[in-house]
């Protein structure tokens, strides 16, 4: 990084993992002698991927939720609580859209979304909030994807 001067709010480390919204499990707890027994997620996946990132100066951008499933449908509905907050604080909800119905991996697509959505604003923002940032404005080995010029990541409470 200080060979090349590069800002550690640019030097950023993403990793993806997964997480289990319901535990499956071949156990269950009821009274004993009640007539019906009610299993939670037996036989269900209820896991979706998430994609994290932070920069070498402790910036949290904002996460990637990648659902299984080929539609809006597979996602978290928008009237769900929270949903408009965490949207304005550029989070994402994708689904993964793989050959797999039920895989919750990251795809192509999914990291073509996150680095157009998440990683290019992010960067395209430090760029902009530091006069002393030169950009390139004709890049190596192709054209920068575009990228809203109105769109702006905002501090987010919930990081």
């Amino acid at each position: 990084m200080n060979w090349y001067d590069i800002p550690g709010k640019l030097v950023i480390n993403a990793d993806q993992t997964g997480v289990y919204v319901i535990l499956s499990n071949n156990k269950t707890y009821e009274n004993k002698g009640a007539k019906q027994v009610d299993i939670t997620g037996k036989d269900e996946k209820h896991t979706y991927t998430l994609m994290v990132a932070t920069s070498c100066a402790g910036d949290i951008l904002p996460m990637q939720q990648v659902w299984s499933g080929k539609t809006l449908g597979s996602l978290p509905l928008k009237t769900s609580p929270m949903y408009n907050d965490v949207i304005e604080c550029g989070f994402q909800f994708a689904f993964a859209s793989s050959v797999k119905q039920t895989s919750h991996f990251l795809t192509l697509k999914n990291m073509k979304e996150w680095m157009e959505k998440i990683y290019a604003l992010y960067v395209k923002q430090i760029i902009a909030d530091d006069p002393s940032l030169q950009v390139d404005p004709k890049p190596a080995g192709g054209s920068q994807p575009e990228v809203n010029s109105e769109a702006r990541l905002l501090p987010c409470p919930y990081l």
